[in-house]
């Protein structure tokens, strides 16, 4: 018993450390993007020279802007939740169910993406699907954005297990004052 409880934090550390990473090369592509809009911009209006196919770089490199830093998110806490509802309940078995349930639909919503994302993906690696100007691939960014939904379903599963151990954690230290008093 002792050996499970070990094993979940190991798992998040290491997920984690993914997808710290993944969020820092989304905040690197927002870097890039920053200069290359302004260098864009300059070659425009001071040189009268834009950078050829600007419009298509900027559309699909917010991919990875958007999508490799969701599971990171969703780690710290970050993204907008519903609480309407969970947040008037007070802590207990109704509530952990009640969260637990949230993670599974949204582990159900998110992973149809995953799938119908990859299967997208292959579809247009395949056909061979470009961009119009400079034909450019667009299944490299497809496949970042399948990448980035799949880790935040590694991590809703990961929080339905904490929230699991945080009932169970829960249910014990009720049971342990009554169980005082009895001996």
């Amino acid at each position: 018993m002792k050996e499970r409880s070990k094993v979940l934090p190991w798992i998040d550390r290491k997920v984690s450390s993914v997808e710290s990473g993944l969020n820092l090369l989304g905040t690197l592509v927002i870097l890039f993007l920053m200069f290359f809009v302004t260098l864009e911009v300059v070659g425009r209006y001071f040189f009268n020279h834009p950078v050829q196919g600007h419009y298509e770089i900027v559309v699909l490199l917010m991919a990875p802007v958007v999508f490799l830093g969701m599971a990171y998110t969703e780690q710290i806490g970050g993204h907008i939740t519903m609480d309407l509802v969970i947040s008037r309940v007070p802590r207990g078995p109704l509530r952990y169910g009640l969260e637990i349930l949230m993670l599974h639909l949204s582990l159900a919503v998110i992973g149809l993406f995953v799938f119908q994302g990859f299967k997208y993906m292959l579809f247009t690696y395949e056909i061979g699907l470009c961009t119009d100007l400079m034909s450019y691939k667009y299944w490299p960014m497809q496949l970042i954005v399948v990448i980035g939904y799949f880790f935040l379903c590694i991590r809703f599963v990961i929080e339905i297990f904490q929230q699991g151990a945080q009932a169970r954690t829960w249910r014990r230290e009720k049971r342990m004052p009554t169980e005082k008093m009895e001996g």
